[in-house]
């Protein structure tokens, strides 16, 4: 999410050439006039069908885009009689816009009465088989010190993308709220799961550096995603393992997974599985939402529920204050912040000219109107995490590839120009290595080699292993590395340095790496100390696992040092659209 694209086509007025009647008046030249008629036909059929082709692939790359601080230039052009202005869609190639039936929706949890919404398939998965598309997570490393929505719909901060170093100052414990099939799945006993969780294995910026004007605003952490682990029927409900979930006292043997018939989904749900996650047509701007099919004017896109806050000054703890509101909603004249967690909702691109999607409050019995219209106490007694949903529509038929533009608001536009007018480049910008530009297949320097031969000093490894726990254990501090499902980097991850280095049985090299266990400080983060090797501890007191393969380990940045914690980086929530906001959300006069 980030920049406006405006985009105009300038197509000029052709004309036709002459029609020059062929030569000759004999049988078998007209017959092989004939001919040539029918081969110059197909000719211009085949032709225009691959210029029509060769059109829709390469249209980003032959539109114009303004991002916001563009938005007066060129304006020469517009009474320019020679062209004729006509708005093109932007497009990027579908992966695949010919399979129309839905493929997942979110509807009213069958797991039990009250047990909110869930996730379902439309059609059957395979094991193995991706549920959905990846989608977003946000650190917030300094989260509200008191209940919030935001404890009950995220995630502890140890478990993803390995920076369960990063704590907080006022120790809060860090919080990861992501977004869509991540934060709506239920959970059951362990018989009755359906779907494994998978981490991304490493932070990607998308293109978003910090030599542009974006960095900072918007996540690194993308690929979290659900896997199915079992051959899963149509109507079937989709649950994970909480990990924090006592089933111990409930008898589930032999009862039904729970599942809904695909015509009541269809019907009473939504279906989530319209769009596609890409990179953005917007230079700058990072990903983007892109439609899957052909959807016409009104149609919902995508559910939004929303997890509601009371304050924004709850995320201000810290400098800069918490990416987490970028990605929210704030009403004008209200300190309240609205979170929309649906599927790819936070993808979606600001276009203040030619949006193409809307918001709307859902008519589904699932949202709570009757909340709209509850005065201020009366609300915050009520409201719960996905009691509001809101609705992304489309303003106009939307064709496959197209990106998907949400207007922002006049609020946002304004602070995004003014943070690009005054905006200048962190020092050391062009020089700064990013996670994601090492080799990840080269081969690791140890300690030792390090001493001359030094990685980027924002950068440490971070590496899998079987079994942290053993710590506690004096007498089992060295392992041989085993192999796990949890290879997969959301579960098991530690900072870790590279002690030796040796070839394998396999002919590849294998490491003896120390694993980072015990932060020094004071909230539970990792200071630099904690993170540089100390070579006078002795070997025999060191977490060590040995015969790790180059796989098992990978780049990260280091706790706090990541794009979003820049000082200049731009926050601004997206503007709430007037039209659906309750009169007793406006909390300042």
């Amino acid at each position: 999410m980030l920049p406006l694209a405006h985009t105009t086509e300038h197509t000029s007025n052709g004309h036709h050439g002459n029609h020059v009647p062929p030569r000759g008046s004999n049988s078998s030249s007209a017959a092989s006039r004939g001919y040539r008629i029918v081969a110059l036909a197909l000719a211009f059929v085949m032709g225009m069908a691959v210029m029509q082709t060769f059109w829709y692939s390469c249209s980003d790359t032959t539109r114009m885009t303004f991002h916001p601080q563009y938005n007066n230039n060129n304006n020469n052009n517009n009474n320019n009689n020679n062209f004729q202005h006509e708005v093109k869609p932007v497009l990027r190639n579908p992966a695949d816009h010919s399979a129309d039936t839905c493929r997942f929706y979110m509807a009213e949890s069958a797991v039990a009465p009250n047990a909110g919404l869930g996730m379902f398939v439309g059609t059957g998965l395979l094991p193995g088989d991706m549920v959905g598309f990846p989608d977003i997570c946000l650190f917030v490393t300094d989260p509200p010190h008191h209940w919030t929505h935001l404890h009950s719909h995220t995630w502890s901060g140890s478990m993803f993308f390995g920076q369960q170093g990063e704590g907080n100052k006022n120790g809060g414990g860090v919080r990861i709220a992501c977004e869509g099939y991540g934060t709506i799945y239920n959970t059951m006993p362990d018989s009755h799961i359906n779907v494994r969780l998978q981490s991304a294995i490493q932070q990607t910026h998308a293109g978003v550096t910090r030599s542009t004007p974006g960095a900072g605003s918007t996540t690194h952490h993308y690929g979290f995603h659900g896997v199915a682990t079992d051959t899963i029927p149509p109507g079937s409900e989709l649950t994970i393992n909480y990990y924090d979930w006592d089933f111990s006292n409930q008898d589930y043997q032999g009862i039904r997974r729970p599942q809904r018939e695909v015509s009541d989904l269809a019907q009473n749900g939504w279906c989530v599985d319209h769009m596609e996650v890409r990179p953005s047509t917007i230079d700058g701007a990072g990903r983007g939402a892109f439609v899957k099919r052909r959807l016409s004017k009104g149609s919902v896109i995508v559910p939004a529920p929303l997890q509601v806050f009371k304050d924004r000054a709850d995320f201000q703890n810290s400098k800069p204050e918490q990416l987490y509101v970028n990605y929210c909603l704030q009403p004008k004249g209200s300190r309240m912040l609205f979170y929309p967690y649906g599927p790819g909702v936070n993808l979606i691109n600001h276009n203040g000219q030619q949006p193409n999607v809307a918001l709307q409050w859902s008519t589904k019995k699932f949202h709570r109107a009757e909340l709209l219209s509850m005065n201020y106490t009366a609300f915050w007694q009520h409201v719960r995490p996905g009691s509001l949903i809101l609705e992304v529509v489309a303003l106009r038929d939307l064709i496959p590839g197209e990106e998907l533009f949400l207007d922002y608001g006049d609020t946002w536009e304004k602070a995004w120009n003014k943070h690009v007018e005054n905006w200048q480049p962190p020092p050391g910008a062009q020089d700064y290595v990013y996670p994601e530009d090492m080799d990840e297949t080269d081969v690791l320097r140890t300690v030792e080699e390090q001493q001359s031969d030094p990685y980027p000093d924002n950068l440490i490894t971070m590496c899998n292993t079987h079994d942290l726990d053993r710590s506690k254990d004096k007498d089992n501090l060295h392992m041989k590395w085993k192999d796990s499902e949890d290879l997969e980097w959301w579960w098991n991850m530690a900072y870790c340095h590279i002690l030796d280095r040796k070839m394998g049985d396999h002919g590849s090299f294998v490491y003896t790496v120390s694993l980072l266990t015990q932060p020094s400080g004071e909230n539970g983060e990792y200071t630099e100390e904690d993170l540089t090797y100390n070579p006078t501890t002795p070997f025999q007191d060191l977490l060590v696992d040995t015969k790790v393969p180059r796989r098992a380990i990978r780049w990260i940045e280091k706790p706090l040092l990541d794009d979003e914690h820049l000082l200049n980086a731009f926050r601004q929530p997206i503007e709430f659209p007037s039209n659906l906001v309750s009169k007793a959300w406006v909390t300042e006069k």
